[in-house]
């Protein structure tokens, strides 16, 4: 264990363990006056080529190093990539929660599931409130996002202010919650604020991100044009596009299925804590089939390409409610995320091949994005103006094009902090003082394991190349006795085993034969030789190299 490190009161250590480097699984690390505070902790969900894994989340062994001295977990909102991690660290790091309304009913859903919610304490924050968590001063600063309660934080040291964006936009025309503080944001830039921690998502989009009301508009009229089954996929922590989803199917007669438990999740908690209004449009799934075709406006979760979502069990033709066929519709209200790309036209071609209508934001107005704009990025430095820049939230070609941007709007500082990169923040500036081990945590059945560890790097490798089983019985002379067992798996079609078998039977032999009687003694050497022996009879007949286990059997 390394020794943990001590921040001084004359300085702010600032690391991020996740999100700076990719976009999702968000978790990032303030050191200051000997303690620490951790502001959200998000996961990201895996692509195809991690076979067996569908959850990441950023390696949190530095905070949990700290764990002592970590005076709390504070949450800007409740999108999976801030808070799916929450349940699987915070019983070890054992601080408190800090989440204004919204986002703690959500966080505290999760907890139940785990069945942590009494183990672990949640202080309800009301935006510009201001709280005392250890050494850091806090205050949520209200900033539109695509989901209800989302704040920036203003976190006050004894050095200066630091401001942390979070994920945000400028929209005053939300349709659900309210418009970013500019007055707040105006207040605190004359306060003299020491550095900005900025979401670098749409750096390289020119203009406005677009306000949410406009989306209603569009979908509205997209929807009433449309005739037999419509189905929307969308985020299901998106509040603001389930509100306007809903609206549009309520305007053109029809009735709205939710389908997949996040969404019921989401649904039920916004009703309940008035975002929403509850309505009796909205039906249960095992309703879906007793309205008319051109009655009825499913909301699908799966806008990601998801395997186990809704929509590809619609598509797979595996829900048990819901079916769509030729002359339906599906409409994308939502963005790709990047990494997502394949498994979304993979999807998108299942359901084509349904004879389904695809209505995506290529081709049509389906989305605005909860991310800021270059025009409101440089809007947002001319309101705060701080001293130092570190972009966050984005790939690192985001983050050097957001350093970049930041210098233009005539930042003294901008500097990209990757994973694992530590800044020293001072009253005089800032600096590069260290780097940490960090990573990415794979969940494997119910456990996180490294994402480079050899488990998984066997599991890509069998992926790719399969596998050979042999079981060779030898004597006590070093004779190779009959009853050889050889098994391939996934390395070439049925038809060819028997003939390549045969084969690896036959080389197995003569290996054993050219032998040694000391090599002959030793199972490890032995086993390596007919593994090799095997293995190229196998590269040789298919142009593979599988994986090699052998099993001696002394007899």
């Amino acid at each position: 264990m390394v020794k943990p490190i001590k921040p001084t009161a004359d300085e702010v250590l600032y690391v991020p363990l996740g999100g700076a480097g990719e976009i999702g699984m968000n978790m990032y690390v303030y050191g200051h006056a000997g303690k620490w505070l951790l502001i959200d902790a998000g996961i990201s969900f895996a692509h195809d080529g991690i076979p067996g894994v569908e959850l990441l989340m950023p390696d949190p062994d530095f905070i949990m190093e700290h764990a002592d001295d970590v005076v709390g977990l504070v949450v800007t909102h409740a999108h999976e990539d801030h808070i799916g991690a929450i349940a699987y660290v915070i019983e070890e790091l054992g601080c408190p929660i800090y989440a204004t309304q919204f986002t703690a009913a959500m966080i505290r859903t999760k907890l139940d599931e785990f069945e942590l919610s009494r183990k672990i304490k949640i202080h309800i924050v009301e935006a510009n409130d201001p709280i005392d968590v250890g050494p850091f001063g806090i205050s949520y600063l209200p900033l539109t996002h695509s989901i209800p309660d989302n704040h920036g934080l203003v976190i006050t040291t004894k050095i200066g202010k630091i401001f942390h964006t979070g994920d945000w936009k400028f929209d005053p025309n939300p349709g659900l919650g309210r418009p970013s503080d500019l007055a707040a944001l105006r207040a605190l830039g004359q306060e003299s604020v020491l550095a900005m921690m900025c979401d670098s998502t749409n750096v390289f989009e020119p203009g406005h991100s677009g306000s949410e009301v406009e989306v209603t508009k569009s979908l509205t009229k997209i929807i009433a044009g449309l005739s037999g089954r419509v189905a929307v996929t969308m985020f299901a922590s998106n509040v603001a596009r389930l509100h306007s989803v809903i609206q549009a199917a309520i305007a053109a007669d029809r009735q709205v299925v939710l389908a997949g438990r996040s969404l019921h999740r989401v649904y039920e908690i916004a009703t309940k804590l008035g975002y929403i209004e509850d309505s009796p449009h909205v039906v249960d799934e095992d309703q879906a089939g007793y309205f008319p075709d051109d009655k009825v406006l499913f909301i699908c979760t799966g806008c990601q390409g998801e395997r186990r979502s809704a929509l590809a069990k619609i598509a797979a033709g595996e829900h048990r409610h819901i079916e769509l066929g030729k002359g339906d519709h599906v409409i994308f209200s939502s963005r790709e995320i990047p990494g997502n790309e394949i498994a979304i036209q993979q999807l998108q071609n299942s359901l084509a091949r349904q004879g389904v209508n695809l209505i995506t934001a290529h081709s049509h107005f389906t989305h605005v994005s909860g991310h800021p704009y270059r025009d409101e990025l440089s809007e947002m430095y001319r309101l705060v103006r701080p001293k130092v820049a570190v972009p966050m939230h984005g790939e690192l070609r985001h983050l050097q094009a957001h350093v970049e941007l930041a210098k233009e709007m005539q930042v003294g500082t901008a500097l990209v902090a990757q994973n694992g990169q530590m800044l020293r923040l001072t009253k005089q500036g800032a600096s590069y003082v260290d780097e940490i081990d960090t990573g990415v945590l794979a969940l494997d059945g119910g456990q996180w394991i490294s994402l480079k560890s050899e488990l998984l790097k066997e599991r890509q490798k069998f992926t790719w190349n399969g596998a050979i089983a042999i079981s060779a019985a030898i004597d006590q002379k070093g004779r190779l006795q009959d009853g050889t067992q050889v098994s391939l798996i996934g390395v070439m079609e049925q038809d060819q085993h028997d003939e390549t078998i045969a084969e690896i039977e036959s080389q197995i032999a003569k290996t054993i034969s050219g032998l040694s009687k000391a090599e002959l003694r030793d199972d490890k050497v032995l086993a390596d030789k007919i593994r090799i022996a095997a293995q190229r009879v196998v590269q040789a007949a298919s142009g593979k190299k599988p994986i090699g286990r052998v099993h001696i059997v002394r007899v």
